[in-house]
């Protein structure tokens, strides 16, 4: 029978002594002056390059990037996180965490730090609580949000499918175009809850769309209303607006 005994738990200075503080200097540098790390394995889609701008926008530059002196490369300072962040623009600067690892240990972060990440689970409903005190006002950051809210997968192939079009079949489109001879009206939802109301009230659909190695993607579908639609079902919840009456002569 197993002895039911719990295993205590190593003492803190124990774990203190066998985890390394890897970080020797912390230094604001240009992006230029870092180079990129030739094993760095992520693509990253144009969708993804303008939340990351959006969010930087809003909020402002909140996170170190990571590198080390490589002997692979000459002992340059060479980067382990952070490869979209110095690519926005070469004169940005940012606050660089230097550390003490050599090329072996930098390959083993490289490696597994975005795969470590990858495997939180979700709480679907502080998701849903913290996207609803979330307000942005950059387009990008606001599509972000949506698919967090609504439980995306952040596939690479998928993203780039869906920038340069190159899914497997032409995606549908919308009954009606916005162009330049109409008169319009953008209606922004800043919230999954309302867009959800949106789409059934105005009876807009979406489906599932075959783009390939057994993957599919939601696409939206007649997303522009007609604006005697949208006019019709007002009146008929609110009372008309009469015209003023002309001035008597």
């Amino acid at each position: 029978m197993d002895d039911p005994t719990p295993v205590p738990s190593p003492a803190a200075g124990s774990i203190n002594a066998k985890m390394r503080d890897r970080i020797i200097e912390f230094k604001k540098l240009p992006a230029r002056e870092l180079l990129d790390n030739d094993g760095n394995w992520c693509l990253h889609p144009a969708m993804q390059r303008d939340a990351l701008t959006g969010v930087l926008y809003e909020v402002g530059k909140v996170q170190a990037l990571v590198a080390y002196y490589s002997e692979r490369n000459g002992k340059k300072l060479t980067l382990i996180d952070g490869h979209l962040r110095k690519d926005i623009d070469p004169d940005l600067e940012w606050w660089v965490a230097i550390t003490d690892l050599n090329d072996a240990e930098a390959d083993l972060i490289l490696l597994l730090f975005d795969p470590l990440s990858a495997m939180a689970e979700r709480d679907e409903s502080k998701a849903l609580a913290i996207a609803e005190r979330v307000r942005a006002d950059n387009l990008a950051v606001q599509a972000l949000v949506r698919r967090v809210v609504e439980g995306a997968e952040f596939d690479t192939d998928e993203a780039e499918d869906a920038d340069e079009g190159k899914g497997g079949k032409d995606v549908p489109e919308m009954d009606l175009q916005p162009f330049e001879h109409y008169d319009y009206v953008v209606l922004i939802f800043r919230n999954t809850f309302d867009w959800t109301r949106a789409l059934e009230t105005f009876g807009l659909e979406s489906k599932s769309q075959d783009i390939g190695k057994g993957r599919s993607k939601h696409v939206g579908l007649g997303r522009v209303v007609e604006g005697s639609k949208v006019l019709d079902m007002c009146a008929a919840t609110f009372p008309p607006i009469k015209p003023k009456a002309e001035p008597a002569e």
